[in-house]
């Protein structure tokens, strides 16, 4: 099931809201790759999931 979740940086501690099944990498500010694409659900780098909205 895909949703939308909200991502925090382990570095710096910026939160972004994604989808779960991001088809490119996203990326903090402070230039850590939060979520890497794995052509299904998204797979976390440098980041934990905060919360989910779906």
């Amino acid at each position: 099931m895909s949703e939308f979740i909200k991502i925090k940086c382990k570095e710096c501690g910026k939160e972004k809201i994604s989808f779960s099944h991001a088809t490119r990498e996203v990326k903090c500010e402070c230039g850590n790759v939060l979520l890497y694409p794995m052509g299904g659900k998204a797979k976390l780098g440098k980041a934990e999931v905060v919360e989910s909205y779906g």
